[in-house]
């Protein structure tokens, strides 16, 4: 395995999966493959979660993928616990410029029950994507599901122009070569 800066190098992996700053993840998850992904850290120094990008098929650039409406998924892996309150709170203050306030709280009720509680260190919290639709669950259990705009931007969230994790972005950027 490559890392760089806390990035996943594409093609580095097996088949079976791959690790991630130290975690665990599946070479295929949610209908696609692993491109690639990195570290979430708090503050620069404190590690938080490593998110794993899926895609079933690799656009020709990384904005095909983040709206594209191939099957495609986020995985996060959580290096540490982490209050509902705290994961579902981040994600919506990131999705308010690109869904608005009304939007950005739906998609955290949607989070809220899916997680149903604090993330304990070793959770696994995915977000699968087909087309508009997006499935958010917690270690594989039942869920929550939302449709619109949310998948293409979390995935934004991810790697747009400012994303919340430059080593995940830049991870996933190998895929493109």
């Amino acid at each position: 395995f490559s890392f760089l800066a806390g990035s996943y190098i594409v093609g580095t992996g097996s088949a079976s999966g791959t690790t991630i700053d130290g975690l665990a993840f599946p070479g295929s998850f949610g209908g696609g493959t692993l491109l690639g992904g990195g570290l979430r850290s708090k503050y620069g120094v404190v590690k938080v979660y490593s998110v794993g990008v899926y895609a079933e098929k690799v656009p020709s650039k990384m904005d095909g993928l983040i709206s594209g409406s191939m099957k495609k998924a986020l995985l996060l892996r959580f290096h540490r616990g982490v209050g509902a309150d705290a994961v579902a709170g981040a994600l919506k203050d990131a999705l308010v410029p690109r869904l608005g306030a009304k939007g950005a709280n739906s998609f955290k009720d949607a989070l809220d029950k899916a997680m149903g509680g604090d993330v304990a260190k070793g959770d696994s919290l995915s977000f699968a994507c087909k087309g508009s639709s997006m499935s958010i669950s917690l270690n594989g259990g039942g869920g929550a599901s939302l449709s619109g705009k949310a998948c293409e931007s979390l995935f934004d969230v991810y790697l747009g122009k400012d994303p919340i994790s430059k080593e995940a972005k830049q991870g996933v950027a190998a895929a493109f070569g």
